[in-house]
């Protein structure tokens, strides 16, 4: 599943960078979501329902995935909402305190 809007994009600044670029990045974003994600639901579920939601995702019928996320996985969307915010949060951080960083190469050297 796709979790990653062009506006969630723009938050972390990545949006508008080359394709090339982008791509990768977005693909590293997108498993690190689903892997949160997979371990925030995996906490509420037996281990016949991790079983049955593994056959179920093999098929890759997306709408039977969602359709039994949402019979099994009352609060999914909760958790969706909760990671994003999260690697959202821990992005921007990350990104400010190594723009705050002043530059160790700047010493002056004789």
């Amino acid at each position: 599943m796709n979790y990653l809007s062009e506006e969630y994009l723009r938050d972390l600044g990545i949006a508008d960078l080359p394709e090339d670029l982008k791509k990768p990045l977005v693909e590293g974003l997108e498993k690190q979501i689903q892997d949160r994600i997979s371990l925030e639901m995996a906490q509420g579920l037996t281990d016949e329902q991790l079983e049955e939601l593994a056959n179920i995702s093999e098929g890759e019928d997306e709408e039977k995935v969602k359709a039994w996320l949402g019979q099994n996985v009352p609060n999914f969307e909760e958790i969706v909402k909760n990671v994003l915010i999260s690697v959202r949060d821990e992005i921007v951080a990350m990104k400010a305190e190594v723009l705050d960083k002043p530059n160790d190469n700047t010493s002056e050297t004789q």
